[in-house]
């Protein structure tokens, strides 16, 4: 299960879309890999978070 307290809050790369992308998909799909499918819905919201705030 992840853990939500250490979920990325401020993306080390807020000024870059493609590191931002490849952080959140990749943390994605790490988590659904270990069957957490929470975890994953969560590094994808928050990387549409960093779309919406683009």
């Amino acid at each position: 299960m992840v853990d939500k307290e250490n979920v990325c809050k401020a993306c080390e790369h807020t000024h870059d879309l493609k590191g931002c992308a490849s952080k959140h998909v990749g943390e994605a799909r790490k988590f659904l890999a270990e069957g957490d499918s929470d975890g994953a819905d969560l590094s994808l919201s928050n990387f549409e978070k960093h779309l919406k705030s683009e």
